[in-house]
């Protein structure tokens, strides 16, 4: 049986040490890694891939440094575009 696998990403933007001051990629860098190590307990314990990706979700919505499930990036023809899939097998 394969091993689930949850990936996640901060959004579109560019989360690196020289885009951001040192102390704010730090906390971006401590919550992706606190939602990674929160999935992967689930998923150790038996949780679906799918209970794992709600967590994951839910965790990304209520943390105020992501805009995850409230906004988004302006396009390059200045609108905004909003997508979510969940793509799993049985």
């Amino acid at each position: 049986m394969p091993t689930p696998r949850l990936i996640i990403h901060g959004g579109a933007g560019a989360i690196t040490p020289t885009n951001l001051p040192y102390k704010t990629y730090l906390l971006y860098t401590a919550s992706l890694l606190e939602v990674n190590r929160s999935t992967t307990s689930r998923l150790a314990a038996g949780a679906s891939a799918l209970e794992a990706a709600t967590e994951a979700v839910r965790m990304m919505e209520d943390n105020p440094l992501f805009n995850c499930g409230k906004g988004a990036v302006f396009t390059r023809d200045g609108g905004t575009e909003l997508e979510a899939s969940d793509l799993w097998e049985e």
